[in-house]
Formats: C-alpha cells, structure tokens, sequence
C-alpha cells in the first residue's frame, strides 16, 4: 500500500522477508519484470535459457513493459522457476537490477 502526503511518500509492506530466505519459502510464481525500452530480445532468450535449468516448482511469467502499457507471458507447465538467489541474480544480471520478483 502507498501512503502519499503532500512531502513524503510511505510504502507500507504487508509482508517482508530477506532475499536469503526466498529459497525457503517457496513461492507460487515467479516474474521478470523487462522494460522493452531498455532491453534486447536476445537478452530476453537468454533469462529464459538460464531460468529453464533450474529445476522448481513455480509458474513462471515475463511482464513486457512499454510505458503505460504491460504484456504478461506465460512461459508454460514445461518450464518451473525456484525462488533461489543463483535465479535472482543471474536474471538479473542480464535483464537489469530488480527484474525478478517473486510472489
């Protein structure tokens, strides 16, 4: 939930837990978050490949973001993601800080 005033802004979590942690806790999905504006379809390839040799059990979803605008993609039952931060920091490190999220 965001808390907005008229100087400050306030994000107020319902739920927080250590990336170290995300492993534990299995989660039921697992999204890339790709601004296309920023990113290569070759980049986009090679996320899929890294992720698809994790053995895991959570659906997984890439969101295409342009602007105002999202497209969400299933990537199907054949390929299971784990909340793992070897994913995390892979994926991350060829789609850009912040781009897995896990829920």
């Amino acid at each position: 939930m965001i808390d907005a005033g008229d100087e400050t802004v306030k994000v107020i979590a319902s739920d927080i837990s250590p990336l170290s942690e995300a492993s534990e806790h299995p989660h039921q999905s697992v999204h890339f978050m790709v601004d296309i504006s920023k990113i290569n379809a070759g980049q986009i390839e090679s996320s899929i490949l890294c992720s698809e040799i994790t053995r895991a059990v959570s659906d997984g979803f890439i969101h295409l973001l342009n602007g105002q605008s999202e497209i969400v993609i299933y990537l199907g039952s054949d390929i299971r993601l784990s909340s793992s931060i070897a994913l995390t920091r892979a994926v991350d490190s060829l789609l850009g800080t912040g781009t897995t999220r896990y829920l």
